[in-house]
Parts: C-alpha cells; structure tokens; sequence
C-alpha cells in the first residue's frame, strides 16, 4: 500500500495499480527500458494489473520479464 498525503484533500490509500501494455509499458511488444525494474519495485507496495489487447502475441514472455510470478495479472482483452 502507498500513501499519499494530498494537502487540502487528506489521505488516500492506494492498494492497486493497472497499466495498459503497449504505449505505456512497452512499445511494439516491447518494454520500455526501465521499466520492467520500476515495476518490480512498485510491485513490492501495490497489486499491479496489465490490460493488452496482445497484438504482439507476446503475452507470456512479457509477463515473465514484468512479473516474478504467475500471468494472472495481465488482462487480454477480445472483440
């Protein structure tokens, strides 16, 4: 969990982050460099989630590179 004191607002308290995949963790199914560590380290306060449309069919191999552990925090989403 990350705090953050908001002057003239109080505190909120955030438990989860969600991220689209390409264009704003990676490019072309790519990651970003930086990234993958910046996420690691935000992982150790927040849940994260991804949503990708997985256009690069790369899923799984982009998971393992972001996450330690299992898939279940990418989202694909389908027409």
């Amino acid at each position: 969990m990350i705090r953050i004191d908001i002057p003239q607002r109080g505190i909120i308290e955030l438990q989860h982050a969600v991220f689209d995949v390409n264009g704003t963790l990676a490019v072309d199914g790519i990651p970003i460099p930086g990234v993958v560590d910046r996420l690691k380290a935000l992982g150790e306060h927040l849940s994260l989630h991804a949503l990708t449309a997985g256009t690069h069919g790369n899923i799984a191999e982009l998971c393992g590179a972001t996450w330690s552990g299992p898939c279940d925090r990418f989202w694909q989403w389908h027409e």
